[in-house]
């Protein structure tokens, strides 16, 4: 398995809006591509408040060439979607990991 972690600080003012905008439309959006086994978004709890909070999105794939595929077919239209809606209101960095 391979895990896509994206982990995105996000201003305060609009965190009740994001959470649920991701809940309710990104990730079943990230569901239905077929990538994807799970999807889970998580609080991190040890993030240091610096006019945001930050959030895990937690991609799990069957392995790295699911990925790729997702990344090749998927990626760049939902990364713009997210990037329209709240470009100016977030940052994040992405950790590829692979289990041991």
């Amino acid at each position: 398995m391979v895990i896509c972690n994206t982990t995105i600080s996000i201003d305060t003012a609009v965190i009740d809006e994001w959470t649920s905008w991701m809940k309710a439309t990104y990730i079943p959006l990230l569901l239905n591509t077929g990538s994807f086994i799970e999807v889970r978004l998580l609080k991190v709890l040890n993030d240091q408040d610096q006019g945001g909070s930050s959030f895990a999105l937690m991609m799990m794939s069957r392995d790295m060439q699911t990925y790729k595929d997702f990344e090749a077919k998927h990626a760049r239209k939902l990364d713009q979607l997210h990037n329209i809606k709240y470009g100016s209101k977030f940052v994040s960095f992405r950790t590829m990991l692979e289990e041991a």
